[in-house]
């Protein structure tokens, strides 16, 4: 299963119908097309068009929505992840540290901080991150840092693209 959250002043329908000309292409972040019929995805609504999470209630949402998609749909829950853009990508980052047990992995794409909390934020999770040039990248650092001591990987220095350079460089930890 796949939770698809949206980014601030989006809404659920952008995330599951992709919000573009190619809709099909986008759609969950261009997940949808590559998985076939093999995979379950839930767009969830966030309050107001964000995930403040205040006091946990975006959190103990998505507690909830699990616990109903799960009691209607065959759902393997060994193999759920969640991912999201901007305010959607802090919402998946609130996830990893408030729920490391119940996700598989979590991908964060462009997460301007901390802005959905991080209760707990102590255990393991698989966990992807992306930001652009233009993205305040400090952030997104130690967003990932966060991520790379808990998994007990060899923190590194990983070189990064110059501003409009249009190119991208991945980094794997090792450990």
């Amino acid at each position: 299963m796949v939770l698809g959250f949206h980014w601030w002043g989006g809404t659920a329908t952008d995330v599951a119908t992709g919000q573009t000309v190619e809709r099909d292409v986008w759609s969950y972040y261009g997940l949808k097309r590559l998985a076939g019929d093999s995979t379950v995805f839930v767009a969830p609504q966030g309050i107001d068009n964000g995930w403040p999470n205040t006091g946990g209630e975006d959190v103990t949402f998505v507690d909830d929505l699990l616990r109903h998609v799960e009691a209607d749909l065959c759902v393997d829950t060994e193999r759920r992840f969640a991912l999201g853009f901007s305010y959607g990508g802090a919402m998946s980052y609130s996830l990893a540290c408030s729920r490391p047990d119940t996700f598989r992995a979590v991908a964060v794409y462009g997460a301007p901080g901390q802005i959905s909390g991080c209760s707990g934020g102590t255990g393991a999770v698989a966990y992807f991150a992306a930001h652009g040039t233009g993205d305040n990248i400090a952030t997104g650092r130690s967003l990932r840092d966060r991520f790379v001591q808990n998994n007990g990987c060899a923190a590194q220095n990983p070189p990064e693209p110059a501003q409009g350079s249009l190119g991208h460089i991945t980094t794997t930890y090792s450990g």
